[in-house]
């Protein structure tokens, strides 16, 4: 593996592989992890046709998509109730109640879901970076200096200033939003 680099196998047939060096470069990054993802998941004799959305468990659904709507500027696309033994077995909840929000922005979907039978005191502190499973949302934005002013002026506490962490990197910064949701606020630099 090349000093610094990242390295992946892309897999271009069954049984066939090969090496493809990331290189310092964001977009290049990009265009390869985009070109990984699409072919090894989403292409061709796979049963995953695309990305769909990410859930998220919220105690409020009303503040939730003030949150989402207002502060990541998504718009709400539709909201429904379900409730019932077929959707009890399908998410495996006993009982389930819940209401929940579609929101686009772009091509990216985000459904929030707030159950009846949640207890509010779960997940009161924040889930950490280091943590296992989904640990964050990111967001690219033209002027990330700019957003982390508004978003820190509407009181939604961050981690640290905007800044680059690597050479060549993107400028970030993350907050922390409704329901401890980490929110990742992402700059491509040229």
């Amino acid at each position: 593996m090349p000093s610094g680099g990242i390295s992946i196998c892309r897999r271009r047939k069954p049984g066939e592989q090969d090496r493809v060096p990331l290189g310092a470069r964001e977009d290049l990054i990009w265009v390869q992890a985009q070109e990984f993802i699409s072919t090894c998941y989403f292409g061709e004799g796979t049963m995953i046709k695309s990305f769909l959305h990410v859930g998220v468990g919220v105690k409020d659904l009303d503040e939730s998509v003030r949150f989402y709507t207002e502060v990541l500027e998504m718009e709400e696309e539709y909201r429904a109730h379900n409730e019932g033994e077929k959707i009890s077995r399908i998410v495996d909840v006993e009982n389930a109640d819940f209401d929940f929000c579609i929101l686009t922005k772009n091509n990216l979907k985000v459904e929030l879901l707030a159950y009846k039978s949640a207890n509010p005191n779960d997940r009161q502190s924040p889930i950490r970076q280091d943590s296992i499973g989904l640990i964050h949302l990111a967001f690219q934005v033209d002027d990330v200096d700019k957003e982390y002013e508004r978003i820190k002026a509407l009181g939604y506490p961050f981690n640290a200033p905007p800044m680059v962490a690597r050479e060549n990197g993107p400028k970030i910064t993350y907050f922390t939003g409704p329901d401890n949701v980490i929110i990742e606020i992402y700059q491509k630099m040229s």
